[in-house]
């Protein structure tokens, strides 16, 4: 297993060491968007890597139905994932 993520996208490419990668859930009501992203400790750019997204139909209607669902979501995923990274933090010497 890598101690890094490593992300190639338009513009921007680089590495990001896991211990460092913070989540964050990128919320757009306008869009009805709800995306996960990694941070370095939350001081740099958000890179975005998935869209949760709780309809098929790509209607505005069906999206605003789910948004405070998929945001619910996200929010739980960064939760578990800042966890996990705080227990792997105080397992390390």
């Amino acid at each position: 297993m890598t101690d890094s993520i490593h992300f190639k996208m338009t513009g921007v490419s680089g590495d990001l060491p896991l211990s460092e990668a913070k989540m964050h859930c990128i919320k757009s009501q306008k869009y009805t968007q709800v995306k996960l992203g990694f941070s370095r400790n939350g001081k740099t750019m958000i890179i975005p890597f998935a869209q949760i997204k709780l309809h098929d139909a790509d209607l505005y209607i069906d999206a605003k139905e789910v948004f405070e669902d998929a945001c619910m979501l996200g929010d739980a995923i960064v939760e578990a994932w800042e966890v996990k990274r705080a227990k792997n933090a105080e397992a390390k010497p």
